[in-house]
């Protein structure tokens, strides 16, 4: 059991990230529990969103590109990340019904005063319509 309450013992778990060395060392920590699944894909690949969805209930949405002088020196690659790749996760969410996307966000979209701000604040106002 993940918790010590029933009630809030998933059925299943996926992990969804483009970082396979993450997942790697996260597998050893879950080995034996084969309810904890792991997909390699990006929140830029819509079609790999559906298929990593199929039958999910609940979403935590954490992926985006976060180290600010990366998100500076590569703008479009932070949007297509950061704004697209939220978009194609509601969508799919929406579309595969998932009953609550949860996005984590940061304080940086409070008063965004670089890019990366920027994208997350407008992340935030996705994710609130």
């Amino acid at each position: 059991m993940l918790t010590n309450k029933p009630h809030l013992d998933p059925k299943k778990i996926i992990i969804y990230s483009r970082d396979e060395m993450k997942q790697w060392n996260m597998a050893k920590k879950f080995q034996g529990d084969n309810r904890v699944r792991f997909f390699i894909g990006d929140v830029r690949d819509k079609e790999r969103l559906y298929r990593a969805l199929d039958g999910v209930d609940y979403v935590v949405h954490a992926a985006a590109t976060k180290i600010v002088p990366t998100a500076e020196y590569n703008p479009f690659e932070c949007i297509k990340t950061n704004v697209h790749g939220a978009m194609n996760l509601i969508d799919a969410c929406l579309d595969k019904g998932v009953k609550k996307l949860v996005a984590l966000s940061t304080d940086k979209a409070c008063k965004p005063v670089n890019l990366y701000g920027a994208t997350k604040i407008y992340q935030r106002n996705l994710t609130h319509v």
